[in-house]
């Protein structure tokens, strides 16, 4: 969890632009701070004292900006949308659980209707970092995306995140583009809404909620067989069929890479847990270790957290079933293992490669022999 929490804050960097200080500038006056390098070797008690201020200073700010959320939070008479559930921590934590229709304008603005009255503490959408690229798509990004071939693709994503994570991204951005061009709309709009209105609420941070993609791809196909990856492995890369009315409803109630992977599971039936148990378990767990965060106020007084969820409507069930019973660190990590093949499966998958390899030098030999090269180098090379 430390892992996912410490990638979470330098992912969403790039999204966030200096918060929560942004917000507070009318209430407290930053001080500018000297970085000149050349100081550092003059470095005196009187530089530490300074910074041991700026550091009291930037937490009085977090507690004025917990005291402002706290301040305009409405507890009661809330008007909260249909899709809203309401968890209950031990020792007074609230969690809103917003269940979001994907490609719905409804559940935009269910999400910002939700954080704006409620003022959270902070946000977790159902995102992990191979996926917050979400948060920056928009529909001339991804019809320019359409436009590149599928290989080309392919092969930036994988140049620039790896083998499975660059399969991932560019089965997401092949969705994505495709999907925009049939419906005219990006996917995750509710995510870009959270992500929005986060902004407007001091101090408030957004945090990704779900469990890395890449570790549920491989725990996926930790299930398969050789033949069955290789089949799996067809069924993603093939080009995507024309999106129907019927799809459209579809991709409503469910995430769209989601509602691929689920169809997936038709055909392999032993992936369901890793891809909606195994998550419900995670998003659980990270909404449960958010929710203990400490709210500080500028009396020092400490209250519990206000957490607002954005999950699809697919795992709010799964999430309030386990919701009362804690997850523990144990299971966190459990279900975070990268399963080990069996020596079974490293003989076949080295078997795999060998015969590759062969097939590939033996066609090389056949080419050659075909053309005469061999004959013609020969010539050229002189006796000793």
């Amino acid at each position: 969890m430390e892992n996912q929490e410490s990638a979470t804050n330098e992912v969403i960097q790039d999204f966030v632009d200096s918060h929560p200080e942004e917000p507070l500038e009318t209430l407290v006056e930053e001080e500018e701070v000297d970085d000149d390098d050349d100081d550092d070797d003059d470095w005196t008690d009187e530089d530490e004292e300074e910074t041991e201020e700026v550091t009291e200073r930037r937490a009085q700010m977090y507690k004025q900006a917990a005291q402002i959320r706290r301040t305009h939070r409405k507890t009661e008479e809330l008007d909260l949308p249909s899709t809203v559930m309401e968890l209950d921590g031990p020792n007074g934590e609230k969690v809103y659980l917003v269940g979001t229709a994907h490609f719905s304008h409804e559940s935009c603005d269910d999400v910002r209707k939700v954080i704006s009255t409620v003022q959270p503490d902070a946000v977790v959408v159902e995102l992990c970092s191979s996926r917050v690229q979400v948060l920056a798509y928009d529909e001339d990004y991804l019809t320019k995306i359409s436009e590149e071939s599928a290989m080309e693709r392919l092969s930036k994503c994988i140049k620039q995140k790896g083998l499975i994570s660059g399969l991932v991204l560019y089965m997401m951005l092949q969705m994505s583009s495709h999907i925009t061009k049939q419906l005219g709309m990006a996917p995750g709009g509710e995510f870009r809404a959270a992500l929005s209105e986060v902004k407007t609420v001091p101090g408030c941070q957004l945090l990704l909620g779900d469990r890395p993609i890449e570790i549920t791809m491989q725990r996926m196909l930790a299930s398969l067989s050789i033949w069955q990856k290789i089949k799996f492995a067809f069924l993603l890369l093939q080009e995507l069929k024309p999106i129907s009315a019927e799809d459209v409803e579809k991709l409503k109630e469910r995430d769209m890479f989601e509602q691929l992977l689920s169809e997936m599971v038709v055909e392999f039936p032993h992936m369901a847990n890793a891809l909606v148990a195994e998550r419900d378990i995670f998003l659980t767990g990270y909404l449960q270790k958010t929710m203990k965060m400490e709210v500080t106020l500028p009396d020092d007084s400490t209250h519990p957290a206000v957490i607002v969820g954005v999950v699809g409507i697919g795992h709010t069930g799964g999430i309030q079933k386990r919701f009362q019973q804690e997850i523990t660190e144990e299971q966190m990590k459990e279900i975070q293992k990268i399963p080990k093949p069996s020596k079974v499966k490293q003989v076949l998958k080295f078997a795999a490669k060998g015969a590759v390899l062969g097939v590939v030098v033996y066609s090389v030999y056949r080419f050659i022999a075909w053309t005469g090269f061999y004959q013609t180098a020969v010539a050229f090379v002189p006796s000793f």
